[in-house]
């Protein structure tokens, strides 16, 4: 048996390169509007009168753009990565803090902490694995609503169907116009299959905490599942597009939130204050 202490599994986390995307898509919507005005960018008057979209111009193409394009040059310096060892299951997102202008203005561009990120499980927390399409969400990381999708719809206010069909879209196309072709180059490049797409691991705690591991390379995931096997971790061969719409910041839904507390497994009660808090989306 494979002593995983001395030779750990290493993934590393792509989906860092992508997590900051929203930038670009205000970045896009601010340029299409630009160019359906009277007098667009390719007019000389455009640049005679100091006006808001001027400025907007300005900012988007000398600030937003330029800050998106360097991020995943950024984080292939400082990469995020799955590690996996006899016992545990890390999942390590360190931030370099290498001197520099350039580097110190996209952290504070983005709000980065200089802090690692470090995310340890026990292996024997793990409930279970399966697979996903979009694996490349806000965080690799998150926390399953004690809920089904169908019960947090039913039993939600509408602020929360809309917020969810929002980041739903949002992850969807994402995915489409950036992650896909970037992993499809990926793969013919280093002459994988395709079918590794559909193959990024959902790895579900008993606490509902879960880890998403984007996959790229068959050796990966045949390393990775020979480690559940040995682990005596069941994997199913379902296969979702998209795990969770998931949120960040201060509309994140308190049930979606990590939690550090791994003996947490109890679902809540669905008592009457909380149905009421539900309903005026508080809960």
């Amino acid at each position: 048996m494979k002593d995983y202490d001395k030779e750990p599994i290493k993934i590393i986390d792509r989906a860092v390169y992508f997590q900051n995307n929203i930038v670009l898509f205000l970045s896009l919507g601010c340029l299409y509007k630009i160019f359906n005005l009277e007098v667009t960018p390719l007019n000389l008057k455009f640049y005679t009168h100091f006006s808001a979209d001027l400025v907007m111009f300005i900012v988007v193409v000398f600030l937003l753009l330029p800050a998106t394009l360097l991020w995943p040059i950024k984080r292939k310096g400082s990469p995020a990565y799955f590690l996996l060892e006899n016992n545990k299951i890390s999942y390590i997102n360190a931030f370099d803090d290498k001197p520099g202008s350039l580097n110190q203005a996209l952290n504070d561009f983005y709000f980065v902490k200089k802090e690692e990120i470090i995310k340890i499980c026990d292996a024997c927390d793990i409930d279970k694995a399966s697979f996903c399409v979009i694996s490349e969400l806000y965080n690799s990381f998150g926390r399953f609503h004690y809920f089904s999708s169908y019960e947090l719809y039913k039993k939600s206010s509408i602020g929360v169907h809309i917020g969810k069909v929002v980041l739903f879209l949002y992850h969807t196309i994402n995915f489409i116009l950036f992650i896909l072709p970037f992993k499809i180059y990926m793969l013919i490049r280093a002459d994988e299959p395709l079918g590794l797409i559909r193959k990024n691991i959902v790895l579900r705690f008993k606490n509902r905490n879960y880890f998403l591991i984007n996959i790229y390379s068959r050796r990966d995931l045949d390393e990775i599942l020979e480690y559940f096997k040995q682990k005596g971790v069941q994997v199913t061969d379902k296969v979702v597009f998209m795990p969770q719409a998931q949120n960040k910041g201060l509309f994140t839904d308190k049930n979606e939130i990590w939690s550090d507390d791994f003996s947490d497994t109890q679902i809540p009660k669905d008592t009457f204050k909380r149905k009421l808090r539900r309903f005026f989306s508080l809960d």
